[in-house]
């Protein structure tokens, strides 16, 4: 019986920590930008290249549903503004996860994608020289 209880609240945890849609609401922004061989996750933790950002508007939001493999970007209206498909690089949990979104057009001269890590998110660009990334430095995930 002990083992049954314990099976259950392992089961729980997992479950809750590995959701299956997870949506970010982003209230400010800053933008960053790094090297390759470091990954967005890396540079995400390094401030050392982050300056404040204007471009983008107060409030968007992304909703990331990893069982359907699609990501839709709302405007501040909640209005779905774009939807892409994407595959998952790394997911330890729903406030731990990189993806990249892929195209089926192969239009894509880059990689785009979304990293969550150590408290922190973005949405990055590589173009194999340089990745950019939009800091959410306010924001909300649930």
């Amino acid at each position: 019986m002990k083992n049954l209880i314990l099976s259950t609240i392992f089961a729980t945890v997992a479950f809750t920590n590995n959701a299956q849609v997870v949506n970010i609401t982003a209230f400010q922004t800053t933008n960053n930008f790094g090297f390759p061989p470091s990954t967005p996750a890396q540079i995400l933790q390094d401030n050392t290249y982050e300056t404040a950002s204007t471009e983008y508007p107060n409030t968007f939001s992304y909703e990331i549903d990893f069982t359907r493999k699609i990501c839709i970007l709302k405007n501040d209206g909640n209005s779905e503004v774009t939807r892409v498909g994407f595959v998952v690089k790394n997911k330890k949990s729903n406030r731990d996860f990189e993806i990249e979104f892929t195209d089926p057009n192969d239009e894509f001269d880059n990689t785009y994608g979304i990293v969550v890590s150590n408290n922190s998110a973005a949405y990055f660009e590589n173009t194999g020289r340089l990745i950019e990334l939009i800091v959410f430095k306010s924001f909300t995930i649930f």
